[in-house]
């Protein structure tokens, strides 16, 4: 793991879900409220978080009052050979979520195959999205 700043991501836009030591935050950079994520990095209170978007998720974690970066994940490109192109997209529901404009994370879960079974080979976050779960459940 190497040492992280806000700074350092290669990301022009990006969601965030950030763990405080009170709540979570959920987010875009381009989104009014991500100005409260910056005052809690600021002040120490971010356990971890993910960055992420349509190219990759970077993760970090507070380690001795530092932020750590693990490696990003990258999404995988998409190809015309169906084989390297098994995707599963799926879509969970925030619970508990403060945010007026997302309650659903989307996230993309990139298969393999081993002895003629699949097996998630990684699982990538992917983006947040406003869904009405009402009516799904219906």
């Amino acid at each position: 793991m190497k040492p992280f700043h806000l700074t350092d991501l290669n990301m022009e836009s990006f969601y965030y879900i950030a763990h405080l030591l009170d709540r979570v935050l959920v987010g875009n950079n381009t989104d009014s409220e991500y100005s409260l994520l910056e005052v809690a990095i600021d002040k120490g209170m971010v356990i971890e978080a993910h960055f992420f978007n349509k190219e990759q998720e970077v993760y970090v974690v507070q380690d001795n009052n530092l932020f750590r970066a693990y490696e990003p994940l990258i999404h995988n490109p998409v190809a015309s050979d169906d084989s390297y192109n098994r995707v599963i997209e799926r879509s969970y529901q925030i619970e508990d979520n403060k945010s007026r404009l997302y309650n659903t994370l989307v996230v993309k879960e990139y298969l393999d195959y081993e002895d003629n079974l699949a097996y998630v080979k990684k699982t990538v976050l992917f983006a947040l999205e406003y869904q009405n779960w009402k009516e799904k459940s219906r």
